[in-house]
C-alpha cells in the first residue's frame, strides 16, 4: 500500500515537472518580441511551481554560465510581465477603459487614422501598460486562431508592434540612449555614439531617428543602477521587475560593464 501511494506521488511529480518543462519551452520557442503576449494568454499556468523549475534548472545549469544566463534573463523578463499584468488587472477601470480604447482603434477606417490615435494616446499618457498588455492578449488571441481571416491578424499586428514601438520613446532618456548604444558591438563605434550622446542639444525625434542627448553623469547612473539590479537578480535568481529586466542580456551586461569603463575613463 505504501509502495502503491509513493508511486502515485511520484507519477504527480513527474506530470507536474513536465508540464511546467512544456511551458518554459514555449516561451524558449518564440520570438522574446512576443514573449509579453504569450505571458497575457498563459498567466494562469505561471505559478511558484514554474519559478521553482525554472531555479531548478538553473542550478542544473551551474557550470554552463552562458545558457544559465539566458535562462535567467528569460524568467526575469517573464516575473516583470506576470507583476505588470497583475498590477493592471488589480485595477478594473483600466482594464475596461483599455478594452474600449483597444475596440475604438479597430473600428477606425485606416491604418494611418490608427496610428495617428496611438501617437495621441501616447501624447496624453494613454498609451498605459493596461492598454499595451490588453492589445499583447488580443494579438497572441487572433495569431494563433484558425478561425481568424489573415488580414485581420495584419491589422492586429500592426496595431500591437505600433504600441509597443510608441511606448519605447516614452522610455527616459538614458534608457533610450543606453540601449541604442549596447546594440552595437564595435567598442570604436560605441565610443562614438557616446561621444555624440554627450554633446549638448535639443532633443529631436523624426519618424525614423531620435536625436538625444544626456550627460555622463546621468547614463553612468543609469548603467550602475542596471548593474546592481542584475548581480542582486543572479542571487536572488528571478522577480526583478521594470526597466532594468529589458537590459538583461548575459551579453548585453558585458558590454554595458565596457561603457561603463569608458565613462569614467573618458568623461569624469
Amino acid at each position: 500500500m505504501e509502495m502503491l501511494t509513493m508511486l502515485k506521488s511520484l507519477r504527480k511529480v513527474n506530470e507536474e515537472v513536465e508540464t511546467q518543462r512544456a511551458l518554459l519551452k514555449a516561451f524558449q520557442r518564440i520570438d522574446p518580441e512576443e514573449i509579453d503576449a504569450l505571458v497575457t494568454t498563459r498567466r494562469k499556468e505561471i505559478g511558484p511551481a514554474f519559478f521553482e523549475y525554472v531555479s531548478m534548472r538553473v542550478d542544473f545549469l551551474h557550470a554552463d554560465e552562458k545558457n544559465r544566463d539566458v535562462l535567467i534573463t528569460l524568467a526575469t523578463k517573464i516575473a516583470s510581465i506576470c507583476d505588470a499584468l497583475d498590477k493592471a488587472a488589480e485595477d478594473m477601470e483600466s482594464a475596461e477603459e483599455a478594452g474600449q480604447t483597444l475596440q475604438k482603434l479597430l473600428s477606425v477606417g485606416s491604418l494611418e487614422e490608427a496610428d495617428k490615435m496611438i501617437d495621441d494616446l501616447a501624447a496624453s499618457g494613454g498609451l498605459n501598460p493596461a492598454l499595451l498588455l490588453t492589445a499583447a492578449k488580443a494579438y497572441n488571441s487572433v495569431k494563433e486562431s484558425q478561425y481568424v481571416e489573415e488580414e485581420v491578424k495584419d491589422v492586429m499586428a500592426h496595431l500591437y508592434f505600433k504600441m509597443k514601438e510608441t511606448s519605447g520613446r516614452q522610455q527616459p532618456v538614458e534608457v533610450r540612449i543606453l540601449k541604442y548604444i549596447l546594440s552595437m558591438e564595435d567598442p570604436l563605434e560605441r565610443k562614438e555614439q557616446l561621444s555624440a550622446a554627450f554633446t549638448p542639444g535639443a532633443p529631436l525625434e523624426t519618424q525614423h531617428e531620435d536625436y538625444l542627448c544626456t550627460t555622463p553623469e546621468r547614463l553612468l547612473m543609469t548603467i550602475q543602477t542596471v548593474l546592481s539590479a542584475f548581480d542582486s537578480q543572479k542571487s536572488n535568481r528571478v522577480g526583478m521587475t521594470g526597466e532594468a529586466a529589458t537590459l538583461m542580456s548575459p551579453a548585453v551586461i558585458e558590454r554595458m560593464r565596457e561603457v561603463e569603463l569608458d565613462i569614467e575613463k573618458d568623461y569624469m
